[in-house]
């Protein structure tokens, strides 16, 4: 895919910046926006934040960047999508991270704002001798019957019938699912609960902590599972897309709603994107099973949260810096660390959220801008 080809996907500083200010209506310059994103004096206190797996990647590569720039240190714990969001509502932390949205409970109860940062995808991945990587291919159906165990062996008539001239083991499936609440467990379980009326009724829709059936293995965070599969001859996990190569992993070739058998990828992350509801700027559509021939299945955002009065000031502050940073100058880390940036309108609205986090007297922390002007429904 070029610049040409999905010009959306590879926007102008000023462009962005002008769209995000227009969606808040505020009356200042996209050059303010700029100014108000330079990393302050590295002598002050870090910011704190902790929550997805799958996120930690880009933010430790932003942070990174962002400190050579002058910005103050970003520490960031992965500790899964519900401990970050039970963090970030007992207060110790200055943004939240997961790959679930908070519910709408939570945010109006806890007085909460959030947005995306950046789109990957949940990949089931094997252990398969003498099955080569990127050669096995399963349908939403079979990997939901391997999940409930209703399927349990690898020579299975249904995993053969979907693999024609491929040679499986005649071993059983050890199924490794997530010890702790997890973003990716979330969207895994939401795809296979879409597609398996079964899995649905047995297992219920989507969550962060599955009530998997029998006794699956269970391993902590993204590095656990992957290092489980790794080492466990007939394992089948799910893990998000960086570490697939991260850890060499044999990721699963996945039917999407179209029909068609796909890789999981960048681009099949972006060409769902692009099929979705987000190119209208709506970040709260789900990414999952998309209709769109070349599309990723299993595509997911991973979001931040922030308080929207923050006792935190200070650093909190600083949070905001970071993040309007990163959306101006991380792209190309993004393209690094294998995720997909988010499209323009949702960009834009992600400032528009960011320009109403303020302190607890209701001034708005991120600098030279003021609050949003109200306007009615467009």
């Amino acid at each position: 895919m070029n610049h040409q080809e999905h010009p959306s996907f590879f926007p102008a500083i000023g462009r962005i910046a002008g769209a995000a200010l227009a969606l808040a209506g505020a009356l200042v310059l996209p050059a303010a926006l700029a100014q108000s994103a330079s990393p302050q004096n590295a002598a002050a206190r870090q910011i704190s934040g902790a929550g997805s797996t799958a996120a930690q990647p880009i933010y430790r590569a932003w942070a990174e960047s962002w400190g050579k720039s002058g910005g103050v240190a970003l520490e960031y714990a992965g500790v899964g999508s519900s401990a970050g969001l039970k963090r970030m509502a007992e207060g110790d932390l200055d943004f939240g991270a997961s790959d679930v949205m908070p519910s709408a409970d939570d945010v109006s109860k806890r007085n909460w704002v959030f947005f995306p940062t950046a789109v990957s995808g949940a990949v089931p991945v094997v252990n398969l001798p003498g099955v080569a990587r990127g050669r096995l291919q399963l349908s939403g159906a079979t990997l939901a019957a391997i999940y409930t165990g209703q399927i349990s062996r690898w020579d299975d008539a249904t995993i053969r019938a979907e693999n024609a001239g491929l040679t499986l083991p005649a071993l059983p499936i050890v199924r490794v699912v997530r010890k702790e609440g997890s973003g990716t467990s979330f969207h895994f379980s939401a795809y296979l609960a879409a597609v398996s009326p079964a899995f649905a009724t047995e297992v219920g829709k989507a969550s962060s902590s599955p009530k998997w059936p029998g006794e699956p293995v269970r391993a902590e965070g993204s590095k656990g599972i992957a290092e489980t599969v790794a080492a466990t001859s007939g394992a089948i996990g799910y893990v998000e897309f960086n570490w697939v190569e991260r850890a060499k992993l044999n990721a699963v070739r996945v039917r999407n709603a179209s029909g068609q058998s796909v890789a999981a990828s960048t681009a099949a992350f972006r060409a769902a994107v692009l099929a979705s509801p987000w190119m209208r700027g709506d970040f709260t559509a789900p990414l999952t099973n998309i209709a769109a021939d070349s599309a990723w299945p299993i595509t997911m955002p991973t979001y931040v949260v922030f308080p929207k009065r923050a006792a935190r000031a200070q650093s909190t502050a600083r949070a905001v810096d970071f993040f309007v940073w990163s959306f101006l100058h991380g792209d190309d880390l993004l393209d690094q660390s294998a995720f997909v940036r988010l499209p323009d309108r949702v960009q834009a609205k992600a400032f528009g959220v960011l320009l109403q986090v303020t302190d607890a007297q209701g001034v708005p922390l991120l600098k030279g801008l003021p609050m949003p002007v109200t306007r009615g429904a467009e």
